[in-house]
């Protein structure tokens, strides 16, 4: 996707963190997949728990008698790599110590910072993992089908916090910008990220959703300089959101 091939201009070996809502971890595994046929050693882990992967083999740091993974590389697929197995359906992610040294091993790692149910939208709170400062790049990811609706309508994870935080009732409706404040401030998505790491966002589901990617991406570039793309995971789309021509932002 080209947010990360621009991206991975900037510094060599990338290690990206993932985080927000909407669809994160189909983007760490299209990521993971496509830079898995253009590099040998590619990582795909994650912070926080999360569900196994069909049809791909997981490392568990648990099984293994060090932090050594050089061996676990399989040509052609991303190395799926887990602190442990907490139950049939649910693995325990890494520490950032341990992802520190894994990402040392690789030429291209990708890790996700935090879990939101498969929802659009979440508060953080302080327990939840913030990106390391030796991460490379931040892709904060939010769905379009946020856009427009209330925090009941049962898109937001952690509802009740989300109300709280911004002072808002349960039914008011979100609109593009107040969303992009959510994503923009420190009060917000930026909790979590230290200042100097270069931030991409990625509105999803705009096959879905156009309209309210559109909206989302044009309010976001009024509160950010910087690139914002919008596409989808489920369609392998992504590209940079631009004005038409003769539109100001």
């Amino acid at each position: 996707m080209p947010m990360i091939a621009a991206a991975g201009q900037e510094k060599a070996d990338p290690c990206i963190a993932i985080l927000g809502a909407g669809g994160k971890s189909g983007l760490l595994w299209r990521l993971g997949e496509e830079f898995a046929r253009e590099y040998s050693r590619v990582l795909v882990t994650s912070l926080t728990k999360s569900e196994p992967v069909p049809d791909d083999k997981v490392v568990l740091l648990s099984d293994l008698a060090s932090m050594d993974i050089t061996g676990q590389f399989q040509a052609g697929r991303p190395c799926y790599l887990m602190g442990a197995e907490e139950s049939a359906n649910k693995l325990v992610g890494l520490t950032t110590d341990e992802l520190h040294t894994a990402s040392t091993q690789t030429e291209v790692c990708l890790f996700e910072c935090d879990g939101a149910r498969s929802l659009s939208l979440k508060a953080h709170l302080p327990h939840d993992p913030a990106v390391p400062p030796f991460a490379t790049q931040a892709v904060i990811v939010v769905g379009a089908d946020v856009v427009n609706t209330t925090i009941n309508a049962g898109l937001v994870h952690r509802p009740e916090v989300f109300k709280a935080r911004w002072t808002l009732a349960m039914n008011t409706v979100m609109d593009a910008d107040f969303i992009a404040t959510v994503l923009t401030e420190e009060k917000g998505y930026l909790a979590k990220v230290p200042s100097g790491i270069p931030i991409r966002y990625f509105v999803n589901k705009a096959d879905s959703h156009p309209r309210q990617a559109g909206q989302l991406a044009r309010a976001l570039r009024r509160r950010f300089d910087g690139p914002v793309y919008i596409g989808s995971t489920r369609a392998n789309s992504c590209v940079e959101w631009q004005p038409a021509i003769g539109e100001t932002v």
